[in-house]
């Protein structure tokens, strides 16, 4: 037993250490439903594990809350990961969303642990393959994914797995030990990767690659080593010609097609807005560092090659060829990098950590009586390099999970919280088809309303008189988007809804083919599909205000406090509307010094060159002080025919 935890506990210690990094950065955000950044894209692969609870488990057939392809069914990478944690919350009785936060997590300590082995033989230290392991944990865009919903970051993991055997292999090919069996699983564990992230066939396609240069080197065939790639590609295509089987026959909720950039000038102008929006996330200062230090023990490798060791060799040419692939890759969907830093992940992330890998596999040095002193500075700036980085990604997370004015998707998610139990309180069949007109996201509301249906991502005239032709039941919208988005866009949609209830937050309507009401104040029916009474007041000012270059901010109403409503409607009307795109109505509240609430809408009056607003607030002291006022910050010129404030 003793000999067992003496020779385990450098691995325990490191395990230790790894799940002290995933309390600091995870304790939070580990209980979250898919929030913040990429909610909707991480609600999907959520909603897959859903699907495979409702359909009986049959793996072969993906589908979602959402039904706007056939019965909700998509072609999709192989969704293991999703099958996985729908067995888990089948077995457990839970939904929780830790589960699968959980799930991801363990696949990404896994992942770790086998990269801290892998690079432990490279280099012959035990510290070289910690240190690798954490600056990999670490990296700041991985960090916040990989206890999280997609299935880049097991990819990752499963790929680090692959390439522990895959050193293996080279360590153990000229013994003649098991060195099959470690191939074979190296090919194995990557092409897991590649089924289940389609990106992560640029790693598995350099194994091939670089296999048949040596093979070619060495003129002759190793059919064993051929023949796992034959499979590991059977099984890729197979699951191929699937997903577009699924795709052509039901439809796909996924993307589907490359997104290079059109043209050397859009490329550059795409590399540029990548660089200035994700380098300071990529990496942390810290991890840079590294990096340079790394540089210098790869170059003092080749500057000893003849005492590289074959497996050093060959994952350094491995290197060159993953790095060649990433930037492939960059090139095909390059589109796609502006918006979705997720893909640093499934390209440039693994180059990165095996260059540092290498190097620190170079420039590390076993201890002996001679290097006590280098490898004691070793250690301790090493140490003090990856405590830095890992301050530093925690922050990064934090900026992440800070909710701002422009994330729709995440007020999206903020309404919809326990609106399955608001709905099941109304009577609302389970059965029911939902469509939320102003989503944001494919998935969540569906998600938390515990509803299959539909949802629009845009509230563009357009797509919402689509969307009402589509076989729903019942509709549900956003208060706080109702006004400005939805009916400003489509007016004659408030005469074909009957509001049934709502949450203060959203709101559930029938809505009748025939329209009525056609005859009753738009503003006061706006207010009354909101949640206002028959007989709420209305505050109209009919005065004509000209707004100049004297007018910065200009007051809706007057400052007040005693709150005892929480939803305010202001209905505009302007002239000269083509003025007034650099304008915001906002409103504020205050609590002293404190912010308690702050909104801000375009002033973007629609062709009747009328505009309507509706703030939704948090439940707010006595004392707190609401304003609500015009922002006229590029001082244009414009005129207010008439506005009038709904408070209810």
């Amino acid at each position: 037993m003793w000999e067992f935890i003496k020779k385990y506990r450098f691995v325990a210690a490191l395990l230790f250490l790894l799940l002290g990094l995933s309390g600091y950065f995870y304790a939070p955000t580990l209980a979250l439903p898919p929030a913040y950044i990429h909610a909707w894209t991480q609600s999907d692969r959520w909603a897959l594990a859903f699907g495979f609870m409702d359909n009986g488990f049959n793996l072969w057939l993906p589908q979602t809350s959402n039904l706007a392809t056939k019965s909700g069914i998509t072609g999709v990478d192989l969704p293991l990961n999703e099958y996985i944690v729908a067995a888990i919350m089948s077995a457990t009785g839970s939904e929780a969303p830790i589960i699968f936060r959980t799930y991801t997590l363990i696949f990404a300590l896994l992942g770790s642990l086998f990269f801290y082995a892998g690079v432990g033989r490279l280099s012959g230290s035990k510290t070289a393959g910690a240190a690798a392991s954490i600056l990999a944990f670490t990296c700041p865009i991985l960090v916040y994914y990989q206890a999280g919903f997609l299935p880049s970051t097991t990819s990752f993991a499963a790929a680090l797995i692959g390439y522990y055997y895959y050193i293996r292999y080279w360590q153990n090919q000229n013994i003649g030990k098991n060195w099959r069996r470690d191939f074979y699983l190296a090919v194995a564990w990557l092409t897991l990767a590649a089924l289940m992230r389609t990106p992560f066939n640029i790693f598995l396609f350099a194994l091939l690659v670089q296999q048949l240069l040596y093979l070619a080197k060495n003129k002759r065939l190793i059919w064993p080593q051929l023949s796992a790639f034959f499979l590991a590609y059977a099984f890729i295509i197979g699951q191929y010609c699937w997903k577009n089987y699924l795709n052509n026959t039901y439809g796909s909720q996924f993307l589907t097609q490359i997104m290079p950039a059109a043209s050397l000038a859009e490329l550059g102008d795409v590399l540029q807005q990548v660089i200035q929006r994700w380098s300071a996330q990529f990496l942390t200062s810290a991890h840079q560092y590294l990096l340079a230090l790394a540089a210098v023990g790869i170059l003092r490798q080749l500057w000893h090659w003849p005492e590289a060791t074959a497996a050093w060799k060959a994952m350094f040419l491995h290197f060159w060829i993953i790095a060649a692939g990433a930037s492939c890759y960059f090139l095909l969907m390059s589109r796609q990098f502006i918006d979705h830093e997720y893909y640093f992940i499934d390209s440039f992330y693994l180059p990165v950590v095996w260059f540092f890998a290498l190097g620190v596999a170079g420039f590390f040095i076993k201890n002996n009586n001679a290097n006590l002193v280098l490898n004691s500075f070793s250690h301790l700036l090493l140490i003090a390099f990856l405590a830095w980085a890992s301050r530093d990604s925690a922050q990064i997370q934090r900026q992440k999970y800070a909710i701002t004015l422009w994330d729709r998707g995440e007020i999206t998610r903020q309404n919809f919280e326990n609106s399955a139990r608001w709905i099941d309180s109304l009577g609302v069949a389970k059965s029911a088809k939902i469509l939320v007109l102003d989503a944001y996201s494919t998935n969540a509301p569906l998600l938390a309303l515990k509803r299959k249906g539909f949802t629009t991502v845009s509230t563009r005239r357009n797509h919402t008189q689509k969307a009402i032709n589509l076989p729903f039941d019942y509709i549900i919208t956003q208060d706080v988007f109702f006004a400005s988005d939805l009916i400003d866009s489509y007016p004659e949609l408030i005469f074909h809804l009957e509001r049934i209830s709502g949450t203060g937050k959203i709101s559930l309507y029938r809505y009748h083919r025939q329209p009525s009401n056609l005859t009753k104040n738009k503003t006061q029916l706006l207010a009354q599909l909101l949640g206002a009474t028959e007989n709420v007041n209305i505050s109209n000012s009919d005065s004509i205000a000209i707004v100049n270059t004297d007018t910065e901010f200009f007051t809706l109403f007057e400052p007040q406090i005693n709150i005892n409503f929480n939803h305010i409607l202001i209905a505009t009307k302007v002239n000269n509307a083509s003025k007034t795109q650099n304008t915001k109505i906002v409103c504020s509240l205050t609590l002293g010094e404190k912010i308690l609430y702050y909104w801000e809408f375009p002033l973007r009056p629609n062709t009747e060159n009328q505009a309507h607003f509706c703030f939704v607030l948090p439940p707010a002291p006595a004392d707190a002080i609401v304003k609500c006022y015009l922002w006229n910050p590029q001082k244009d010129t414009f005129t207010l025919l008439r506005h009038s404030t709904t408070q209810f």
